[in-house]
C-alpha cells in the first residue's frame, strides 16, 4: 500500500489527537513485528471483534459521524479500529505499525479499518472478518490513510495493487 500526498482527515476524526493521543502517537523506538507479535495481533483482533458490538454513531451520538473509543454499547468500524491500535501498543505493537485507513467496502459504502505494517507488507484488521488479510486481498477501494511520519495527518493511498 502506498501513500501519496497529504489529504484531509475522515469526517469525525477532528479532536481525536487530543481526546485519545494514543491514536496519533509516534514511537522513537520501532521494531520489526515478530511471530509472538503476529500472534497478538490475530488474537486481539478476534476478541475485539467477538466482544465489540456494531452500534452506529447516529443510534450513539445522535450525530452522522465521530470517531470515538467504544463506549459500553460499542462502536462502529473506526472505533473498533481504533480500540485494536490502542490494544496493540499497550502489548508492545510500535504505533509506527498501526496505521487507521479509510476505505470502500464490497458494498461502495465507507468503512475504517486498521493495517499493521511490517516487512512482508501491509495487513488488514477489519470488524468484518477474523482474518488478517494483506491488504490488496481485501477487495476494498482504499481511500485515505493515516501518514506514518505524522499519525495526525492523513494521506491518499494511492491504488497499485
Amino acid at each position: 500500500m502506498h501513500l501519496g500526498r497529504e489529504w484531509p482527515a475522515p469526517k469525525g476524526f477532528e479532536g481525536v489527537c487530543q481526546t485519545y493521543p494514543p491514536i496519533c502517537q509516534k514511537s522513537p523506538h520501532t521494531h520489526q513485528i515478530t511471530d509472538a507479535d503476529w500472534k497478538k495481533i490475530k488474537k486481539v483482533n478476534q476478541n475485539i471483534n467477538q466482544k465489540t458490538p456494531e452500534v452506529s454513531d447516529e443510534s450513539q451520538y445522535h450525530v452522522l459521524e465521530k470517531w470515538a473509543l467504544p463506549s459500553r454499547l460499542g462502536g462502529d468500524c473506526e472505533d473498533i479500529a481504533m480500540l485494536k491500535k490502542v490494544e496493540l501498543q499497550k502489548l508492545g505493537i510500535s504505533p509506527d505499525h498501526l496505521l487507521l485507513v479509510t476505505v470502500l467496502d464490497l458494498h461502495h459504502e465507507g468503512h475504517a479499518v486498521l493495517v499493521v505494517r511490517t516487512s512482508m507488507g501491509d495487513y488488514v484488521l477489519d470488524n468484518l472478518t477474523n482474518r488478517v488479510l494483506p491488504w490488496n486481498k481485501t477487495h476494498y477501494a482504499f481511500i485515505e490513510a493515516q501518514d506514518p511520519n505524522d499519525p495526525a495527518r492523513w494521506d491518499i493511498v494511492l491504488q497499485d495493487r
